[in-house]
């Protein structure tokens, strides 16, 4: 686990940065510590930063986790469906140790919202060879369509909704979570 520069245990004094030096982090990490490759997993954000890097560096990669991903979308219903059930529902959260940094959170969106728009994204996401499994909460207030569609993108990919869980999944689901993590990371190592 990492914190993104100016997050968590991570100090950075500058403005933010974007998606491709976040993922040269995360690529100097893994060469740093000499793993060849290994298995990728991500939570909300970090899922989608996980696609991103599972697209530029597929060749440090083993396989990919998305738990609870919001997609590559930046579409006005879903923001509009999150934004009402979070007010209508709410969402429980884990104590986070670490306040947000907001600056470097708006720049990773920013970025995110470029590399989005890229034309090829989609035909790229569908050429992807990894072994991919997409976790996603039947109680999460953010809707599940966009990460759906990245799934049936990916040929090797598996979908699975844990029943009753909500966003921050280990919280009330951590054994089943646990189960299914366990199940995928074992095609790796058998």
């Amino acid at each position: 686990m990492f914190d993104p520069k100016g997050c968590g245990r991570s100090s950075y004094d500058g403005k933010g940065y974007d998606i491709e030096s976040c993922l040269k982090d995360i690529e100097c990490i893994r060469e740093e510590y000499e793993i060849k490759r290994w298995v990728v997993i991500g939570h909300s954000w970090g899922a989608d930063l996980g696609l991103v890097y599972s697209l530029l560096f597929p060749q440090s990669i083993l396989g990919y986790i998305s738990i609870s991903g919001t997609g590559v979308q930046n579409d006005r219903d879903w923001k509009d469906t999150y934004n009402r059930k979070k007010e209508e529902i709410g969402e429980l959260k884990p104590d986070f140790e670490y306040k947000a940094n907001k600056v470097v959170h708006r720049s990773l969106i920013n970025s995110w919202r470029e590399f989005i728009k890229k034309p090829e994204l989609l035909k790229d996401i569908s050429q992807l060879q990894l072994p991919s499994l997409f976790i996603y909460a039947e109680e999460d207030i953010r809707p599940s369509w966009s990460i759906r569609q990245i799934s049936n993108l990916i040929s090797n990919s598996r979908y699975i909704e844990i029943k009753g869980a909500e966003h921050y999944i280990w919280l009330s689901k951590k054994n089943e979570l646990a189960e299914i993590l366990r199940t995928f990371i074992k095609t790796f190592t058998n």
